[in-house]
């Protein structure tokens, strides 16, 4: 990177200029020199092919691009070129030209003035086609055939002339078909060309292929309509932006030169559109006027033109687009999702065909890199800040584990700028890789991972009763593993234990809490969705809700609240008990790692351990349906798979990661509950001005006497009153703050003041 040099003959430079200069100064920096050689400089030429077989005759980018890189790799960057030297060089075609800025155009002309490559005439039109290489690259004179001959050097010598930008090459910025008036379109949209042209739009890099195809679309006689199909966070507007870029540059084929890409705003569109008839005209103005000047029309969300403005088919802004889609003189382009795309756009057959297709996949390592070295560079240029070769190596691994249900390129350069935009924040000038890893626990919102919470809860599951030594530890294990970014399928749920437990324990719960306050921070982030009441196949809508227009659509289930608090614990109770349907729904939520729900979002479980509790009658000497076993055996993690299978479903039971049993006939997990029941009252007795403790004994005595009682909020209820009925002779007889302390006497519990 280098500083923006200041001589220019006092004219501005556009946003493509500043990355001409800057993509050749950065490939010297890299080949090792202070200066970019000419074969540099040549190199950034080829970048942008279009202009300059535009501008240089008979140039071919592979036949140069080819020569310069040998050159390079040979240790021969070619004579070192100051940027000043070819900034002054292009203001001088600039203002020969009467342009206000520098483009890329002027810069390309530079260029080739200085390798002593020829421009076209000024006679050339943009159509012209080049024929193949020209002169050499290297730093020498024109070739022999450009001599003159003796008769001509013969005559007096002529001053010196320095080639001229011909005549088409400013088509982009002087020739704009604004000829008539666009009050509507500039009223519903806003122009990214004019945002290219001004820089305020980012550098796209590495989405060569895309842009070809987009091009190639609008370069139809007939249905010059892309769509562009993608999952969100692919960079479908940014391919369009990167589009408007290159329209303003001229990098593109004639038939697009000087046209303005505009992004139709929906909101201003559909003003006053509550009056009838005010859709159609300002709709029909803003198709007229885009016809009349020829703007390409970019609309967002695709999907959304469906019904707005009026009833699907009838009256809505995609009924009224067709007739303009059908005719061919007007060029939409379209983005959507998938998922939108297959049940909105395809299911109108009018609508689907008057547009072509264009998948957009995530763009691989590569392309991701040169996206992030993009963006490191226009911060350093922009707000001094650095981000070291390390960081930018591991911030896509750290993005995957931690954010694993965005697509790149949005959230590897969502995590970078956080990291930037953290530097600035705390006044730092370096961004290193434990800098990117705090912006990823703060831009995903993770717990902070403490392995003493996991040995702890394991610790306790076992001394609690709830779960043997052995499942214990696995499910300790697993969650080491998980939580700390070592799985091999982050999108899946961090956890799948399958508890098998009696018809009258309520184990599951307790254990659902106690993994939610060592994985998560709080017992409380426990979220029950009970399935055992889906016994019918067209129930499956109270767990995923109805479509629209259905009774209950809109409805708040359990699962929103899973998307509330991603990072949870999920208890799935009664998977015994539901419909085949429900474990065959849940199988392939824990399969890809989100569930949808009526209206098409997804819910994701790719932060969440999942608990599925299977209850079965308790039996003495049984072991719950997986094999004979004696009251006093171990249960063991390493279950019979086929029991397993027998009691789920051999598909729900491929993806459980673990699968446990409580301890038969044994009352499980009352000291650990009553121990959180404690905690939440000392809370509710703090805000009294009362401190409230008590001694071990208090715990165990209210473990036992808590036995006997049949549910969970029988239990809750009991220590309340207890503790209450201890505590309530000193609130009158003594001042606020008071500390108590409670034990376990004869006749039950009593208070004393600490």
């Amino acid at each position: 990177m280098t500083d923006r040099p200041s001589s220019s003959g006092g004219l501005g430079r556009t946003g493509g200029a500043e990355a001409f200069i800057n993509s050749a100064v950065v490939g010297a920096r890299r080949s090792g020199y202070d200066l970019p050689g000419l074969n540099h400089w040549l190199l950034a030429v080829c970048a942008r092919q279009f202009i300059a077989r535009a501008i240089i005759r008979d140039f071919s980018a592979s036949d140069v691009r080819s020569r310069a890189q040998a050159e390079i790799d040979a240790g021969n960057p070619g004579t070192p070129v100051d940027p000043m030297e070819i900034l002054a060089i292009a203001a001088e075609s600039a203002s020969e030209a009467g342009d206000a800025s520098i483009h890329e155009w002027h810069l390309v002309l530079a260029v080739a003035s200085r390798a002593g490559l020829h421009a076209r005439s000024a006679s050339h039109e943009p159509g012209d086609t080049p024929a193949g290489p020209s002169s050499s690259p290297a730093d020498t004179a024109p070739a022999t055939a450009n001599a003159p001959s003796p008769r001509e050097a013969e005559k007096p010598a002529k001053a010196p002339h320095r080639p001229r930008l011909p005549a088409f090459a400013s088509l982009a910025a002087k020739k704009s078909f604004r000829h008539a008036s666009t009050p509507m379109l500039d009223e519903c949209t806003v122009d990214l060309t004019a945002m290219a042209a001004a820089g305020k739009l980012g550098l796209v890099v590495g989405r060569e292929r895309e842009l070809s195809q987009i091009i190639e679309t609008l370069c139809r006689p007939s249905k010059a309509n892309p769509m562009l199909i993608g999952e969100p966070g692919v960079g479908k507007s940014a391919l369009v932006e990167g589009l408007a870029a290159r329209i303003t540059a001229g990098e593109v084929p004639a038939l697009l030169w000087g046209r303005r890409l505009v992004a139709l705003n929906m909101g201003l569109l559909l003003k006053e559109s509550r009056y009838y008839g005010v859709l159609e005209q300002r709709l029909a103005a803003v198709i007229e006027e885009a016809r009349a000047s020829r703007a390409i029309l970019f609309v967002d969300e695709s999907h959304s033109i469906v019904s707005a403005g009026g009833r699907e088919g009838s009256g809505d802004v995609a009924t009224l687009l067709k007739p303009a889609l059908a005719r061919g003189d007007l060029s939409v382009i379209g983005a959507t999702t998938d998922d939108e795309y297959r049940r909105i756009v395809a299911a109108d057959a009018a609508l689907e065909r008057r547009f072509v297709p264009i998948r957009v996949q995530e763009p691989g390592r590569e392309a991701v890199q040169a996206i992030l070295r993009a963006t490191r560079e226009s911060a350093y240029l922009t707000c001094g800040v650095r981000v070291d070769d390390e960081a930018l190596e591991h911030i896509q691994a750290i993005a995957s584990a931690r954010m694993p249900h965005r697509r790149e390129p949005d959230r590897t350069k969502d995590l970078l700028e956080q990291a930037i935009a953290g530097a600035m924040a705390s006044d730092h000038l370096t961004v290193d890789r434990a800098a990117v890893e705090a912006a990823a626990d703060r831009l995903s919102g993770v717990p902070a991972f403490d392995a003493s919470r996991i040995s702890s809860m394991a610790a306790e599951l076992e001394t609690e009763g709830l779960l043997s030594r052995s499942d214990a530890m696995a499910i300790a294990t697993r969650l080491e593993v998980t939580l700390g970014g070592f799985e091999l399928h982050p999108e899946r749920p961090r956890l799948v234990v399958l508890v098998t437990v009696t018809d009258t324990s309520d184990a599951s719960q307790q254990i659902a809490a106690l993994v939610a306050d060592a994985a998560f921070g709080a017992a409380d982030r426990v979220v029950e969705i009970d399935l055992g009441t889906i016994t019918e196949a067209n129930q499956i809508s109270s767990l995923v809700g109805t479509s629209q227009g259905f009774v209950g659509y809109g409805t708040g289930l359990p699962i929103h609240e899973v998307a509330q608090k991603p990072f949870s614990v999920v208890l799935l109770s009664g998977l015994a008990t539901c419909h085949p349907v429900v474990r065959t729904v849940v199988a392939r939520a824990l399969r890809e790692g989100y569930l949808v729900d009526g209206s098409g979002r997804r819910v994701y479980l790719s932060s969440a351990v999942v608990l599925g509790e299977c209850r079965a009658p308790s039996r003495q000497g049984s072991g719950l349906g997986f094999g004979a076993r004696s009251r006093g055996d171990e249960p063991s993690a390493n279950i019979d798979p086929g029991a397993v299978a027998s009691l789920i479903g051999e598909e729900l039971a491929a993806e459980i990661d673990l699968s446990v049993s409580t301890p038969n006939g044994r009352v499980a997990g009352n000291t650990s509950m009553v121990r959180r029941l404690l905690d939440a009252l000392a809370a509710r007795y703090r805000v009294s001005a009362i401190d409230l403790a008590w001694t071990p004994e208090v715990e165990r005595r209210l473990a036992d006497q808590i036995a006997r009682l049949p549910n969970p909020r029988q239990r809750e209820r009991y220590v309340e009153e207890q503790m209450a009925a201890s505590v309530r002779p000193h609130l009158d007889q003594s001042p606020r703050p008071i500390r108590l302390r409670v034990h376990a006497g004869p006749s039950g519990l009593q208070a004393e003041v600490a």
